[in-house]
């Protein structure tokens, strides 16, 4: 018996959940090698932004609800309020006035790592080979200062409109007393390389980045003292609150605290191992948010003592193989590592379960709410087929074999047959007790999947023809005209289907149990995997998700995922409810079968433009169609649809993706709702529109 190791992986929503389409709950990023979120800015309680490669997340519920901006978010920005900022992103300059609901972009060749503004119109940045730049009319134009050095500054703060100070590489420290103008140089290259810059007033300060030590000047920079934290972690996040108070926390979830200025540090001990840390925020009094790997964001309400998961943007970086789901709050999602993740809350948060075993896990199959099985193994010469009788929370190892397993399928209760590498297959037919192994005659082939319509009557696929047994799995035999396939599935004892990657994605349909198939094209991106929720509505998966609504007739693109991320895995409950799982942790879910937007012309219209809604009134659906148009150089858009209630509340989103010029119409089922007013907003970057709309019961 193994029993499981049970790791609590608390999360919330990181947004209202889309209303259209797939919404990614986990994942959905390729990109897993550099920090997803590289730096945290809170400033008040309930406003807050989290960095990461060309995005930002934004919060004004105090982490409740998340919205992300794509092809702008950097490490290098400055906000002087909760509306006003400036972000480097795309080798560009951007500012807003209004949160981040729209940005302007600030035409200029500055390629700064840090950025300081003082007000509205006066603002400093520093770089590469000693860069020191200022503009005084909000960053639209720039002079470059003689910063009197060649090295990289790192850092760049101002305490008022003629004291600055700079820091850098090789124990730089510049310092000005007149606007930049001049700028006086403190260097010992035993200090280390500067990343932080804190400063009480103009006299007291503190520099810390990748040495051992956070250097002190009380006299404005001519010199500066070592102070000793006594641990070996560089500083990420080093701040005050107060004129004695301040913090100081390292990359591995070190928390220091001085109340004398920073002549003495203490340790704060923690109850979470947060893992490592790239920034962390102080909003009012002592709450503090922390941004950490695997796309994580903590909360503490009391100086870093106690800290709560607010929000994750991954479970796991390895890739996810499999997913079911048992009822609408309860799923299972198989791992490339052994790992089995269950949620019980329809997906907001998973368990981790330990099979004990690094075999990839590769398909799940429950009978019902108790009795469920998995297989796996590790892809060539070793495999294992596991039961559990208590819903996941202890799993027996009930088979093992000398081939990996990839599909496994019960008819009923008792007879269930799995199959795998090496042409094989073996059977139960008393609920998994014992097994009988067999070998399909083509004995290099791979098999891929398993599925028998009645106790006698089944269908593999894998790497030659599909192929069909009439007596229960004891023999095979190909069927005439069918190629290499990937995934199969029947809907009833005589309607099927079946994918295919050779030569061209395509699903293969039967009406007649097998004896004839007709192919239909799905179209570039397909791949990975095959659902049908009913004869006519189903789901492919690849490095997009398409669905069919006549059949396999016609595909019609879902959803578009980011490079190197695809989809493995596809399970629907019914024709709305829905799951998908991929690589590099990628969690999706649909409400609406996947139907979000769709392109009804492809011809570029010459402006933005949001339609009314149709019908209107309306119950309890209604259309919203609207253009994107091509603007300058750019060939895709940040674009939102968003619903907000008579009292300007968001309620749904419709849209959130970057979308090709073209006109598009999107769905919105208000069948949750009750009768009233509401507004439909679209939101780029150039362009925002409001329209309004009754909704009548």
């Amino acid at each position: 018996m193994k029993k499981l190791i049970l790791l609590i992986l608390i999360s919330v929503s990181s947004s209202i959940f889309s209303q259209g389409g797939w919404q990614i709950m986990f994942g959905g990023y390729g990109d897993t090698y550099t920090p997803f979120y590289n730096s945290v800015f809170f400033p008040n309680e309930m406003t807050g932004y989290i960095m990461g490669n060309n995005f930002y997340k934004k919060t004004t519920d105090g982490g409740i609800s998340w919205n992300r901006t794509d092809s702008i978010g950097s490490s290098n920005y400055y906000f002087l309020n909760a509306l006003t900022g400036w972000v480097f992103g795309n080798n560009r300059l951007n500012f807003t006035s209004n949160g981040g609901s729209s940005w302007s972009i600030v035409n200029s060749p500055l390629n700064g790592l840090s950025l300081y503004f003082l007000n509205t119109t006066t603002g400093y940045a520093c770089g590469l080979n000693g860069l020191i730049n200022k503009t005084t009319n909000g960053g639209l134009n720039w002079v470059t200062l003689n910063s009197g050095v060649n090295d990289k500054l790192n850092s760049i703060h101002f305490i008022n409109n003629n004291y600055g100070i700079c820091a850098g590489d090789w124990g730089t420290i510049l310092t000005t007393t007149n606007s930049g103008n001049n700028w006086f140089k403190y260097t010992d290259i035993n200090m280390g390389f500067f990343t932080k810059i804190s400063f009480i007033d103009q006299q007291t300060g503190y520099v810390c980045g990748t040495g051992d030590y956070v250097f002190r000047t009380t006299n404005a920079g001519l010199n500066w003292q070592p102070i000793y934290t006594g641990y070996n972690d560089l500083v990420v996040s080093f701040f005050f609150t107060g004129q004695n108070t301040g913090y100081m926390f390292g990359s591995y979830g070190s928390n220091f605290k001085t109340t004398n200025g920073g002549l003495s540090w203490n340790s704060i001990s923690n109850n979470n191992n947060l893992g490592k840390i790239y920034g962390v925020s102080s909003a009012l009094g002592n709450t503090f948010w922390c941004a950490v790997d695997t796309g994580k964001v903590y909360k503490s309400l009391n100086e870093g003592f106690n800290w709560e998961l607010v929000m994750r943007q991954f479970i796991t970086y390895n890739n996810l193989n499999c997913v079911h789901f048992i009822n609408s709050q309860t799923g299972f999602i198989g791992s490339n590592s052994g790992l089995i993740y269950k949620t019980t809350n329809s997906g907001i948060s998973w368990q981790s379960e330990n099979l004990n075993t690094t075999y990839s896990i590769k398909s799940i199959l429950f009978r019902n709410s108790l009795t469920g099985y998995i297989c796996g193994g590790d892809g060539s010469v070793h495999g294992a087929i596991f039961k559990t009788t208590n819903g996941g929370a202890v799993w027996n190892t009930v088979f093992q074999d000398t081939a990996s397993l990839n599909s496994i399928f019960f008819i009923n209760d008792n007879t269930g047959w799995a199959a795998g590498r090496f042409s094989s297959i073996v059977k139960t037919t008393n609920s998994g007790i014992n097994w009988i192994i067999y070998k399909h005659q083509i004995y290099y082939t791979s098999l891929q999947d398993i599925w028998f319509t009645d106790e006698n009557t089944g269908y593999l696929a894998g790497t030659s023809p599909l192929f069909k047994s009439t007596n229960g799995g004891i023999n095979w035999f190909s069927i005439p005209g069918t190629v290499s396939s990937f995934r199969i599935q029947f809907i009833y004892p005589g309607t099927g289907y079946f994918f295919s990657s050779t030569p061209n994605a395509m699903v293969y349909k039967t009406e007649n149990s097998g004896i004839n198939w007709v192919g239909y094209l799905t179209g570039s991106g397909s791949g990975g995997d095959m659902c049908f929720a009913n004869e006519q509505t189903g789901w492919i998966g690849g490095t997009s998700i398409r669905g069919t609504t006549n059949g396999g007739l016609n595909w019609q693109v879902q959803k578009v995922l980011e490079y190197s991320t695809s989809v493995n895995s596809i399970y629907f409950l019914n024709n709305d409810e829905g799951w998908a799982v991929g690589n590099t942790g990628t969690i999706l879910k649909t409400i609406n079968g996947g139907i979000g937007i769709t392109t009804i012309s492809s011809q570029i219209p010459i402006s933005y433009n949001l339609f009314q809604n149709y019908p209107n009134p309306f119950n309890p659906s209604t259309k919203i169609k609207f253009n994107v148009p091509q603007v300058g150089q750019r060939h895709a858009f940040d674009t939102k649809l968003i619903i907000y209630d008579a009292l300007g509340r968001e309620i749904a989103e419709l849209v959130n993706e970057q979308l090709q010029p073209g006109t598009y119409e999107a769905q919105w089922n208000a069948s949750g709702f009750s009768s009233g007013v509401y507004f439909y907003s679209l939101v780029t970057n150039d362009f925002t529109q409001t329209r309004k709309m009754v909704l009548i019961k």
